[in-house]
């Protein structure tokens, strides 16, 4: 009987969250403000502007800013806000936040903290992303799991 309900658990929270926002996005890194401190650390602020490709059918213009902290070239800390105007009218607003125990791995965890029309019901949300760098331009890449209903609303 256990086996039962917990089989059935799992059919209806896979019903629920089948779906996958994915969005994948291209983007131009500006350093704007460094401090270095003789002890290797270095404070830097940026800001970020690029574009991304829904898998929804959307692309959006993506405006990003934040704070960086290194030492002696690994990042300890990583802290941004972005704003992504989507071609359709409205917008999201999400924080990426990365700590030293997963920078090396290229990956973390963002929350999208608000956003307007349909993606208002993504507020608060946690998603994945993974990101990789050449240069001066950053590849990002972030899933989150939602319900296909949800899905199918901001698809719209």
């Amino acid at each position: 009987m256990r086996i039962f309900i917990i089989l059935i658990n799992f059919l209806l929270f896979t019903k629920l969250y089948s779906a996958e926002l994915i969005v994948n996005n291209i983007s131009s890194i500006k350093i704007t403000d460094e401090k270095k401190l003789p002890n290797g650390m270095s404070f830097k602020s940026f800001t970020i502007k690029g574009g991304s490709i829904l898998n929804i059918g959307k692309y959006s213009k993506n405006n990003c800013s934040g704070n960086r902290v290194d030492k002696e070239g690994e990042i300890l800390e990583l802290n941004n806000i972005c704003e992504f105007n989507i071609n359709d009218g409205h917008t999201i607003w999400q924080q990426l936040k990365r700590k030293r125990s997963d920078v090396d791995a290229g990956v973390g965890e963002l929350t999208i903290l608000d956003g307007t029309g349909p993606y208002k019901k993504l507020t608060g949300k946690k998603c994945l992303f993974a990101v990789s760098y050449y240069e001066e331009m950053v590849f990002t890449k972030y899933k989150c799991s939602i319900s296909d209903k949800l899905f199918e609303e901001i698809k719209q």
